[in-house]
C-alpha cells in the first residue's frame, strides 16, 4: 500500500514507535543488529542501552551506566565507547566493561579512530591536545599539541569525524580543520560558520556542517545554510539553503552524496549533494515536540529518530519490493547476538494404557507453520467444467418408465446393449433445450465438493452492451440472481460470504469501458464508485462521507469560494459530490479526487497509498485515512477564511491531565477530537461499556516529569472539558479490531447497537458521561448509528472495503464500489462470520438537521460558482505565445443561460500507468486495465449566436505526474506543451478547467460533440443526458453496429477532410461536430433524414474499401 520514495531509490515506511524515554543520541550498531541510545538523570551519570527489534518493538537488550553524563557514543567492532566530560569507557554488546580510561582527560567532547585500522582513539575537547588512546586496551599512546594562529585564543574542538583520507576537526567557533590521519597535522582549514558549529558529519570525500551565523547586530542566529566541503580536493561545494533551519545533518551510509537534513520540528529533506535541485525529497516527520537525534543503519534498511517526548520513531526499507520486512538487516556484516536460553519444555504427561478408555487422540499432532502439502483445495484441481460443476441432465421420467417396461417384457434382456427410445414430443422441430436454467445452476453449485459459491460467482458476470440483443433472457436470469429475487439469502443465517459482498471487476471488451453494464450492479437512485483507480480504497469512506448531510452541504458549498490550492481536497470532495448527486444512481469515477489525495505529501508520509508493500490491514488504513482527510478538511476550511465547520459537526472537547507518581504534580491541556477509537478492556461485554472506557481513556508509561525531574510512572487521563460545548452531531468510531478476541465481541448478538443515548453528568469534581442503548430518555443526547465502513475478507480474494449506508428513511444499503444494493438492517449490523470486520461507524444526533449542523448561514447557497470564471483569460504559462491564443474570452451579455448550444472536444494524454493486456492461446487480445489518461486539452466553442464557432475556452491543462506517452498523432499535445516553463499554450491548472466546465453543466447549457461519452468520463464529470447531444448517436443506424468516426462524417457530410495534418485539433473536432448538428437538425426540419443516414453509410463503406 504506501510508501515513500526517496532520492535513494528505497521504499521507506513508518515501522513502529516505542517509548524509551527522554533520549540524546541514536547510535545504529554496525556489527549487529541493535539500536544504541544515550541518556542522562538528573543526578549528572549517564545510561547507555541497547535495543533490538522483536514482534515490531525496540525491546531492551543490555544496558549500563556511566559516572557522568555521556557526550558521544561509537559502537565499534570490538566494543562500545562512551565518552564523558572526564573519561572513556569501553564496553562489550552484553553490558560487561573492558576497560576505562581517565588519562590526561579533561572536558572531552568527541571521539573518533584516527585511522581505517581502528586501534587508535582520537579524543578531542576543550584541552588544547589531542589524545591518542589505544582501542584494546585503553592506555594513552600520545598527545599532540594544538597551537592556535597568533592573535586567536584556543577554541575548544566539539566535533571529530573521519573521512576517508583525512580526520576532521569542528571547533565551537566555526572552525574546521583537516589532519593527517597519521602524523595529524594541519594540512587545511576552513572557516564554516562565523557565530558557532553544530552538527558536522563526513562520508567518503564529503563534509558538510550547519551552525550559527550573525545578524547585522552582531546577534547569532541559525544559520539556514549547509554548508558542503569536498576533502579530497580541499574546495567548498555550493552550499545547501534549507528555509526550515537545518538541526540534524546525516549522510546516508551506502551512498556518500546522499545527505539526509532535519529541522528541529520534524522537516527532513533527502537530496544528492552533486545535484540538489533535481533531487530533493521532503518529508514531515511525526514529532510532536521537537527532535533531539536521528540515525541511519550502516545496511541503509532503517532509519531512527528519537523526539523530546521520547518516542523512538522506526522506519524500515527493503531493497526490494518483495523482500519480507522480516529479513531486514540493520547492519551489512551482522554478528549473531547472545541470547538467554529458552526455559526446557515441560515433560508430556504420563497416559494410563492400562485403561481401555483412554481414547488414542490424547497423543496430539504436531503443530504446523505451513499447510500440509497434502492439503489441496478442490478448485485447484478440477476445473469449473469438471461434472463435479456442470452435471448431466436428468432423465426424462417417461423414457425411465419406458425402458423399465422393456426390460420386464424380457427377462434375457443383455444389460450392456444400448437402448433406443422414441424422443418425446415436448419442443418444437428443430428446437433443444437446455441441460438446465441458469437459475437452477446455484442448487447445482451447492452440492457436496463444489467450490463454494462457484455457481454464483459466475452468475455475476454481466454481459458487454455490445452482447446485450444476443442473449437477453440469461441476462434476465442472472439479473434476478444478483438482485436476489429469487432465492433470497439471508445473511444473519448463514456463515457463507454472499455474492453481493465479493469484490466486483470491471471487465474491458473491444469497445473499451464504455461496453461495460455498469447498470446491472445498481437499480438504486444511488451512485456506486469504480476501481481501476489509484487508492480506490477510498470509496467507502467516500460513499459514507457523501451520505452524511453536513459534509456534502460544506463540500458543495465550498466549490463556490475562490479556493486557491489546486490539489484542495475538499474541492475535489466538492465537485465528486456534485457528480453524485446529478448522476442519480448512474456510477461516477472519483478520478480527480485520487488525484489530488495521491499527491498530497502528508498521505505519502502516512503511508496511505494502497500499493502491494504496505503491510497495514484495510480496516487499519481506512481509519487512519478517516483521520487524515478530517483533519486535512479542517485546514483548508480554515484557509477560505470561514469558521471550522468539520470541528463543529465531528469535535468533541476533552481534558488530557498527566499525573506524576512521585510528587502528584497534575499538569493538563485541552484537545479537540474528531474520531473515538475503542479500546478493549477485560470484562466488558456492550458496546456502551466500550464507549465509556474509550471516551474516557487512561494509559501509563515511564516518563521524565516537568516538575520533579524524576523518571517515573505517569499516567495520562482524558475527560469531558467542562463548558466544552455539547456532543458533537456526528459521532465518528474507529473499531480498532485488531485481534480474533476484540472481532468476537462483534459477533455476540446485540452487540452493536442501532441506537445509543449519551447523558452528561455534572458533579462537583467534574463532567461524566454515560452511554446506554436505545433512545427515551429525556436528559440524554439520541443517537442512532447512520453509516459503517467494514472490511470484508473472503478465502479466495483479497481483502476490500464496502461501505453499509442508512440513507434517511429508505432504509439501508450495501456500497461495494459500483455496486449498490439494499439490505435489511439485520444484514447490516451483524458480524456473525469472520469475513466481515468493522472499521469506522458513524453515529448522528436524531434531533439535528443539517442547517443546525451547518451553520449555513456562514456558507453561500448552492450553487453560486462564482460565474466571473468564464470572463477571465487565466494563464500559468511564462512562455505564452500570442500567435496561438484561439480562444475569445465571454462577454458578460453572452454569459451562457439553461438552453445554450455548447461545442466541445477535448484531448489526453497517457501517464505512467502501462495497460495491462493478457492473450489467449487464439491471439486474443484482452485488456485487463487500460493505461491512466489524463486531461491535456479541452476547448469550448459558442454553439449559437453572432460568434457562433469561436472558441471562449481553449486551456491546455498543467500537468505534474510524469506522462509516458502524449498521443501526439491522435491528441496534437507535445512534449513542453504542459509545462509552464516551456509551453506556449494558455495553460491551467485542472482544477480551473474543471471548474469551468462544472460551471457550464449547473447553468444547464447543452453540449455538442463526438463520442463525449469516453471524453466526459476521462474529464471526470457528469453530464446528465439532457444536456447532450452527441453526433457519434445522431449519425447511427442502431441496426448497425458500427459507429462513424467524426473525420468520415465530415468528408462525406460537410465534404471538408479534417486531421490532415497527422494529429488532432480539438478546436477542429469541436466546430465539426456543431456543423454536423446543424446538419442533422436542417434535415430533421425538412424531412428525409432515413434516406439520408443510409447513403452515408453507403459512402463510407465504398471510402473504406
Amino acid at each position: 500500500m504506501s510508501s515513500i520514495n526517496f532520492h535513494s531509490s528505497c521504499l521507506w515506511q513508518p515501522y513502529s514507535s516505542t517509548f524509551l524515554g527522554p533520549i540524546s543520541d541514536l547510535q545504529f550498531d554496525p556489527n549487529a543488529d541493535l539500536l544504541w541510545t544515550r541518556s542522562s538523570t538528573s543526578s549528572g551519570s549517564g545510561t547507555v542501552t541497547s535495543y533490538l527489534l522483536a514482534d515490531n518493538v525496540l525491546r531492551r537488550y543490555t544496558s549500563f551506566k556511566t559516572p557522568s553524563t555521556i557526550r558521544h557514543l561509537i559502537a565499534s567492532q570490538r566494543a562500545i565507547l562512551s565518552l564523558s566530560h572526564h573519561s572513556l569507557q569501553a564496553n562489550n554488546r552484553r553490558a560487561l566493561p573492558i576497560w576505562s580510561s581517565t588519562q590526561s582527560l579533561q572536558d572531552a567532547h568527541s571521539i573518533a579512530f584516527s585511522s581505517t585500522k581502528s586501534t587508535e582513539i582520537l579524543v578531542a575537547g576543550a584541552q588544547p591536545q589531542l589524545l591518542l588512546i589505544h582501542a584494546a586496551n585503553g592506555t594513552l599512546i600520545r598527545t599532540i599539541d594544538l597551537t592556535p594562529p597568533p592573535a586567536t585564543a584556543f577554541s575548544p574542538i566539539t566535533h571529530v569525524r573521519r573521512s576517508q583520507s583525512l580526520v576532521a576537526c569542528g571547533a565551537s567557533s566555526g572552525t574546521v580543520t583537516l589532519r593527517d590521519p597519521n602524523s595529524l597535522k594541519d594540512q587545511h582549514s576552513f572557516m564554516a560558520h562565523y557565530a558557532g558549529l553544530e552538527q558536522m558529519e563526513t562520508e567518503g570525500n564529503y563534509l558538510v556542517t550547519c551552525g550559527l551565523s550573525l545578524k547585522l547586530q552582531g546577534h547569532p542566529v541559525r544559520d539556514p545554510l549547509v554548508k558542503v566541503f569536498d576533502v579530497r580536493a580541499l574546495r567548498p561545494l555550493p552550499p545547501i539553503n534549507f528555509p526550515s533551519i537545518p538541526s540534524l545533518v546525516r549522510f546516508h551510509p551506502r551512498m556518500s552524496s546522499t545527505l539526509f537534513i532535519a529541522s528541529a520540528l520534524g522537516q527532513l529533506e533527502i537530496l544528492d549533494i552533486l545535484n540538489p535541485l533535481s533531487s530533493v525529497s521532503f518529508q514531515q516527520l511525526d514529532c510532536s515536540n521537537y527532535l533531539t537525534d536521528l540515525a541511519i543503519a550502516s545496511s541503509g534498511e532503517a532509519l531512527a529518530y528519537a523526539d523530546s517526548d521520547g518516542l523512538v520513531h522506526l522506519w524500515t526499507t527493503a531493497a526490494e519490493a518483495d523482500q519480507p520486512r522480516a529479513a531486514l538487516k540493520w547492519s551489512r556484516q551482522s554478528q549473531p547476538l547472545e541470547l538467554p536460553d529458552d526455559p526446557p519444555e515441560p515433560l508430556p504427561a504420563l497416559f494410563d494404557w492400562q485403561n481401555e478408555a483412554t481414547p488414542l487422540s490424547s497423543i496430539g499432532m504436531p503443530y504446523y507453520a505451513t499447510e500440509l502439502a497434502s492439503v489441496l483445495p478442490i478448485q485447484h484441481y478440477i476445473t469449473p467444467y469438471s461434472p463435479l460443476f456442470q452435471p448431466r441432465p436428468p432423465i426424462e421420467p417417461e423414457l425411465l418408465l419406458a425402458v423399465h417396461q422393456r426390460h420386464q417384457a424380457s427377462y434375457n434382456y443383455p444389460l450392456e446393449q444400448v437402448t433406443y427410445l422414441p424422443h418425446p414430443k415436448k419442443t418444437k422441430r428443430y428446437q433443444a433445450s437446455l441441460p438446465f436454467s441458469a437459475t437452477s445452476a446455484h442448487a447445482f453449485s451447492n452440492r457436496i465438493g463444489a467450490h463454494p459459491g462457484l455457481g454464483r460467482r459466475r452468475l455475476s458476470i454481466p454481459l458487454f452492451r455490445s452482447e446485450k440483443d444476443k442473449d437477453k433472457d440469461l441476462k434476465k436470469s442472472i439479473s434476478k440472481s444478483l438482485d436476489g429475487s429469487e432465492g433470497e439469502e439471508r445473511i444473519e443465517d448463514s456463515e457463507e460470504m454472499p455474492k453481493w459482498y465479493r469484490q466486483v471487476e470491471i471487465k474491458y471488451s473491444k469497445f473499451g469501458i464504455e461496453d461495460f453494464d455498469f447498470g446491472f450492479y445498481n437499480s438504486t437512485k444511488y451512485s456506486g464508485l469504480e476501481t481501476h483507480i489509484v487508492n480506490s480504497y477510498t470509496n467507502a469512506l467516500l460513499q459514507v462521507l457523501y451520505h452524511t448531510p453536513a459534509v456534502k452541504s460544506l463540500a458543495q458549498s465550498h466549490i463556490t469560494l475562490n479556493c486557491i490550492p489546486p490539489s484542495c481536497l475538499l474541492c475535489e470532495l466538492g465537485f465528486l459530490f456534485r457528480s453524485m448527486e446529478s448522476a442519480a444512481g448512474v456510477n461516477c469515477a472519483p478520478t480527480n479526487f485520487s488525484r489530488a489525495f495521491t499527491s498530497n505529501p502528508r498521505v505519502l508520509a502516512l503511508a496511505l497509498t494502497d500499493l502491494q508493500s504496505n503491510s497495514r490491514s484495510y480496516s487499519s488504513l481506512i481509519q487512519l485515512c478517516h483521520h487524515f482527510l478530517l483533519e486535512q478538511i479542517s485546514e483548508e476550511v480554515r484557509g477560505t477564511g470561514l469558521n471550522d465547520l468539520i470541528e463543529s459537526i465531528f469535535g468533541t472537547h476533552w481534558r488530557t491531565e498527566q499525573i506524576c507518581s512521585n510528587c502528584k504534580f497534575i499538569s493538563s491541556r485541552s484537545s479537540l477530537v474528531k474520531a473515538i477509537e475503542i479500546i478493549y478492556p477485560r470484562g466488558s461485554a456492550r458496546l456502551s461499556d466500550l464507549l465509556v472506557n474509550s471516551f474516557s481513556r487512561e494509559t501509563s508509561a515511564k516518563a521524565v516529569c516537568s516538575q520533579c525531574g524524576v523518571t517515573c510512572q505517569m499516567r495520562w487521563r482524558r475527560k469531558f472539558e467542562r463548558g466544552g460545548g455539547s456532543l458533537p452531531p456526528v459521532l465518528a468510531v474507529h473499531a480498532a479490531v485488531s485481534t480474533p478476541e476484540q472481532l468476537t465481541r462483534w459477533a455476540e448478538p446485540g452487540f452493536l447497537s442501532p441506537e445509543l443515548t449519551i447523558t452528561i453528568t455534572e458533579s462537583e469534581t467534574e463532567p461524566e458521561l454515560v452511554v446506554s442503548e436505545g433512545l427515551g430518555k429525556e436528559t440524554g443526547t439520541g443517537y442512532e448509528l447512520g453509516a459503517l465502513v467494514v472490511q470484508v475478507e473472503a478465502a479466495d480474494e483479497r481483502p476490500h472495503l464496502v461501505a453499509l449506508v442508512k440513507v434517511d428513511e429508505d432504509g439501508w444499503y450495501l456500497f461495494n464500489d459500483f455496486l449498490v444494493r439494499k439490505v435489511t438492517q439485520e444484514e447490516a449490523l451483524s458480524f456473525k462470520a469472520g469475513w466481515k470486520i468493522p472499521a469506522v461507524l458513524y453515529y448522528r444526533r436524531k434531533e439535528v438537521v443539517v442547517d443546525q449542523m451547518m451553520e449555513i448561514n456562514l456558507v453561500p447557497p448552492l450553487p453560486t460558482i462564482d460565474q466571473s470564471i468564464l470572463l477571465q483569460d487565466i494563464n500559468l504559462s511564462e512562455r505564452r505565445d500570442a500567435s496561438k491564443i484561439r480562444h475569445v474570452v465571454l462577454r458578460e451579455d453572452e454569459m451562457p443561460r439553461k438552453g445554450t448550444l455548447v461545442a466541445i472536444d477535448a484531448e489526453f494524454v497517457s501517464l505512467q500507468q502501462q495497460e495491462e493486456v493478457d492473450y489467449r492461446s487464439d491471439g486474443t487480445r484482452i485488456v485487463r486495465r487500460p493505461s491512466r489518461m489524463s486531461l491535456a486539452r479541452v476547448s469550448v466553442l459558442r454553439g449559437s449566436g453572432a460568434r457562433k464557432g469561436v472558441p471562449f475556452i481553449d486551456d491546455h491543462i498543467e500537468t505534474s505526474e510524469p506522462v509516458t506517452d502524449y498521443l501526439t498523432e491522435y491528441s496534437g499535445i507535445r512534449p513542453g506543451d504542459l509545462d509552464r516553463h516551456s509551453s506556449g499554450h494558455t495553460l491551467v491548472p485542472l482544477k480551473t478547467a474543471y471548474k469551468k466546465l462544472r460551471l457550464l453543466v449547473d447553468l444547464g447549457c447543452i453540449f455538442i460533440g463526438h463520442g463525449l461519452s469516453k471524453d466526459l468520463r476521462i474529464i471526470n464529470i457528469h453530464v446528465p443526458p439532457a444536456q447532450i447531444i452527441d453526433t457519434v448517436d445522431l449519425f447511427h443506424i442502431p441496426s448497425r453496429q458500427r459507429k462513424l468516426s467524426l473525420r468520415l462524417l465530415s468528408y462525406v457530410v460537410l465534404g471538408v477532410d479534417i486531421q490532415n495534418s497527422g494529429c488532432h485539433d480539438s478546436i477542429e473536432d469541436a466546430k465539426t461536430a456543431l456543423e454536423l448538428y446543424g446538419f442533422w437538425s436542417m434535415l430533421q426540419d425538412v424531412g428525409g433524414w432515413e434516406d439520408e443516414l443510409e447513403e452515408i453509410y453507403r459512402k463510407g463503406k465504398a471510402l473504406v474499401r
